[in-house]
């Protein structure tokens, strides 16, 4: 499946780098929020890509979720040297400081996985920057489409989110209440809290919402799988697994594993390989002076349950 979904994507936006130019070499950094389960085979992917093309030398930092140590390291990769840089941005506030940066230099900027331009005038990205990623409140959407489905349109659900002022955090916990206003208005969110991304402290988070809510609860709609995986943990071992809904964002290894066992039910998938390897594409087209024909790169989105797993098993 991730592989039919890279070459869509790549036709779609008609920027395969197939053709080496003589003498042609680009030094790109790659700076990741944090190197979690579903950014690692992000990273993975573009690391690959970079080796396959021939012609580029990748550069790889982690921010390790500190936004001050992610500038520092854009920082250092610039006066470095590089001729273009992937972003995957740990808070979507600090771009203004780290575009500015790199457009000093002439540096042109792919921001991949989160997309820091979502909620500014038309969401289109300043001449130094492209994005590539998916809709995140389509993300959230798609997960509580299947909830909703499932209850019936009425009960409870909780929200496990991301790392607060995070955009795919905020935006997915956004597609939820999207879809509960125009479509499911008797479902009602109990509650709506941070996990960080990890699954302990969805486990953690879970369990308190148990022990406040207990029966109450009909669904969870988490930001992502790992947290999504934690909260069906608690359930499993409060007795409660069978009587609630829960899914999960990304289609990660893990997510996949836990939908076949039927630890989770569903997950809203996102190709990392696509992210990954398509930002290494867009910034070799734009360092080779082509106009890619969109800043903004929207891939698909699409909900793996136990129905189609079979399509999604890597």
């Amino acid at each position: 499946m991730r592989k039919i979904t890279l070459l869509v994507a790549f036709v779609l936006v008609g920027l395969v780098a197939t053709t080496v130019h003589a003498g042609e070499k680009y030094k790109i950094g790659l700076c990741m929020a944090s190197l979690d389960t579903f950014l690692s085979s992000m990273a993975q992917a573009a690391i690959d890509h970079a080796e396959e093309t021939g012609i580029v030398e990748l550069s790889l930092v982690d921010a390790q979720d500190d936004t001050v140590r992610q500038t520092d390291q854009v920082t250092t990769l610039i006066e470095n040297g590089v001729d273009a840089l992937i972003i995957n941005i740990v808070e979507t506030t600090a771009a203004p400081r780290l575009i500015e940066a790199a457009k000093v230099k002439n540096i042109p900027i792919v921001f991949v996985n989160r997309n820091p331009f979502f909620n500014v005038g038309d969401g289109q990205p300043p001449d130094n920057c492209w994005v590539v990623s998916s809709n995140s409140i389509l993300e959230g959407a798609v997960g509580m489409e299947y909830v909703g489905e499932k209850l019936g349109g009425k009960g409870n659900i909780v929200i496990l989110m991301g790392m607060l002022g995070q955009e795919s955090a905020t935006n997915r916990t956004e597609g939820v209440r999207q879809v509960i206003r125009e479509k499911y208005p008797e479902i009602n969110i109990l509650a709506s809290e941070t996990g960080n991304w990890f699954r302990d402290q969805g486990m953690s988070v879970m369990e308190n919402y148990i022990t406040a809510y207990g029966d109450q609860i009909n669904g969870v709609c988490s930001n992502n799988d790992e947290m999504a995986i934690g909260a069906a943990l608690a359930l499993q071992a409060n007795g409660m697994r069978d009587k609630v809904v829960v899914v999960g964002v990304d289609g990660t290894r893990d997510g996949i594993q836990a939908i076949e066992s039927g630890l989770i039910d569903a997950s809203a998938y996102q190709d990392p390989v696509a992210q990954g390897a398509g930002s290494i594409d867009i910034a070799i087209s734009v360092l080779r002076g082509e106009n890619p024909p969109e800043r903004r790169i929207l891939l698909p989105v699409e909900a793996v349950t136990r129905e189609n797993l079979d399509r999604f098993k890597k």
